[in-house]
């Protein structure tokens, strides 16, 4: 089409590839390896991650193989091969901590980098593939994904690995690498269900689905699903001999009480559109520019028909995952390599001469100049006005407001490296105004991901061990390890995964009654309880008494005994 004219293809994409530095590519993906470990080694478990953490632990110990379990009463409904694969990084690092449990995130995190590269480069060029892994590496969720203990990033590697293999299958450059590749497609997807069930299969055989009508091209669809039952069978039989009623029951529930609607698993249901905000939450800062490339990509889809591929697979799988009931936003994290793909070949184009094309380029960019503007305000302003009206932070979550709060009146830097953060900010949003201006989007790629980059070390670094002083719950764990060591622990009311975690003892569950009930009768017997609640209780209950306690943190936690015990 006419109006994408200069768009087209080949001769300027050469120019990028004849200046890329032969180690760019690897650097890069070394670059995002330290920062996955450095954020990895530098904040203690949520309850999220605490939540897939414990069933590794009691694997390590020799407790449930089969089914993850996080105490007598609740298991992890989900496959296991993420916790084996941090048992064995627990083995071969000499046993579970938290480093080593997020290993497998980050492995995952620099394995998916690596298949963007991969597969950037079949598709469009070296420059191009650098930049998706810029863009990918320097995504908001993703690099958070990538460097906690969660189960979503080895996930998206699977299905990444899986449809990276499927466009050397269909496009291969001759038939043993096409079959080869094949197999190894099919291989990644019954992975993908062993990490996380069906949804693993679903994902990319939806994308296949809708590539290869587009295309007209012959998909194994059987091999797929019988691989993905083989694989699935290492768990499933041995499970179904040796894991009980418990298994068989957590099976029947995930898959007939999900597919009829009487599952008591939490669905998260949500409406059809939630997926809008959340790419662009997740996807952030590039999110902004997403809209302009795919608009790009329809409105001319011979441009580069190369582009149809990750086209595709980011537009069913949205629709896909929109469609079914229950919604997180980190169910959308295998698109995110995808996107960067599209994202990667639109920034490693020289500079727009298109008037609409630079026009809408600009747009996109303002969004960021607003925010850098913003933030280089906010940093000026800091220590001229250090109290912020809790009002204006209305939009947070409690427990981040709280924590948020603290960090501004206690935590921040000196006023001199405030201000020239500051100024700092003002001179890269100027810049990123006349580049946008000028439709040059190499510099806005470098710019912005070399940004992002900064950002995480700080935030990821110091700004971590900051939120720690006031949202993790180690120090009182280890404190009531010591107090509370040869008795036995009642977790009472709502279980707090990364409490019992950080105590490391068994941690029973019961409800407060009949852990107090416990504590009453029953020697050395020791109760973990929100204060809040505690106090209800021992206003009735003279006999037990705290003998510790959290200090200065949202979540406040006493352990009750009924023999009066000093902490240490």
């Amino acid at each position: 089409m006419k109006f994408l004219k200069e768009e087209s293809p080949q001769p300027s994409l050469q120019e990028g590839v004849k200046s890329l530095p032969p180690g760019a590519a690897p650097a890069c993906l070394a670059l995002c390896l330290i920062l996955f470990v450095w954020a990895a080694s530098h904040s203690d478990f949520s309850k999220r991650e605490a939540r897939e953490a414990i069933p590794i632990v009691k694997m390590y110990q020799g407790e449930g193989y089969f089914l993850a379990k996080l105490n007598e009463k609740k298991i992890r409904t989900k496959p296991p091969l993420f916790y084996w694969s941090g048992l064995t990084l627990a083995k071969l690092s000499g046993g579970p901590g938290d480093l080593s449990i997020r290993l497998v995130s980050v492995f995952a995190g620099v394995g998916t980098l690596y298949l963007t590269w991969a597969l950037g480069t079949w598709l469009f060029s070296p420059l191009a593939a650098l930049f998706s892994v810029l863009i990918l590496g320097a995504s908001w969720r993703f690099a958070y994904l990538a460097s906690h203990a969660r189960i979503d990033m080895e996930l998206a590697f699977f299905t990444t690995l899986a449809l990276a293999a499927a466009w050397q299958m269909l496009h291969g450059a001759n038939e043993p690498l096409r079959k080869k590749a094949g197999w190894v497609a099919a291989l990644a997807m019954g992975l993908a269900v062993l990490t996380k069930g069906p949804f693993g299969l679903l994902l990319p055989v939806v994308a296949l689905i809708a590539y290869a009508w587009k295309q007209n091209y012959s998909i194994p669809w059987l091999r797929f699903v019988w691989v993905s039952l083989a694989v699935i069978s290492i768990w499933l039989v041995p499970g179904f001999l040796f894991g009980g009623e418990e298994f068989r029951a957590m099976i029947h529930n995930e898959t007939v009480g999900r597919a009829t609607g009487t599952t008591t698993a939490q669905l998260h249901r949500e409406a059809f559109y939630y997926y809008l905000p959340q790419i662009f939450a997740g996807l952030a800062p590039w999110s902004f520019f997403l809209p302009l490339v795919l608009w790009i990509y329809f409105k001319d889809p011979e441009r580069d028909p190369n582009c149809r591929y990750p086209a595709l697979i980011i537009i069913s799988i949205f629709i896909f995952l929109s469609i079914l009931p229950g919604k997180r936003g980190d169910y959308l994290l295998p698109l995110y390599p995808f996107a960067a793909l599209l994202l990667g070949e639109f920034f490693s184009r020289p500079p727009i001469e298109d008037k609409k094309i630079r026009k809408g380029f600009f747009i996109s960019a303002l969004p960021l100049v607003f925010l850098a503007a913003v933030l280089a305000l906010g940093l000026l302003a800091a220590k001229a006005f250090p109290h912020v009206d809790p009002a204006y932070l209305k939009w947070m979550a409690d427990k981040d407001r709280v924590v948020g709060l603290d960090l501004i009146k206690n935590d921040l830097p000196s006023a001199p490296v405030l201000i020239v953060a500051g100024l700092a900010l003002l001179a890269a949003g100027y810049r990123l105004f006349v580049s946008g201006k000028r439709g040059a989007r190499r510099p806005i790629c470098a710019g912005v991901a070399g940004f992002m980059f900064l950002c995480y070390f700080i935030v990821y670094g110091p700004g971590a061990d900051a939120v720690n002083r006031y949202n993790s719950l180690k120090p009182f764990a280890e404190k009531v390890r010591k107090v509370a060591a040869g008795g036995t622990i009642y977790l009472a009311g709502s279980y707090r995964e990364n409490l019992a975690y950080y105590v490391g003892a068994p941690v029973k569950s019961e409800t407060p009654e009949t852990a107090f009930h416990f504590a009453l009768t029953q020697p050395k017997v020791f109760v973990l309880i929100k204060s809040h609640v505690a106090e209800v209780y021992l206003k009735n209950i003279p006999d037990l008494k705290p003998v510790a306690e959290t200090e200065g943190l949202f979540l406040n936690y006493q352990l009750i005994t009924r023999a009066v015990r000093q902490a240490p």
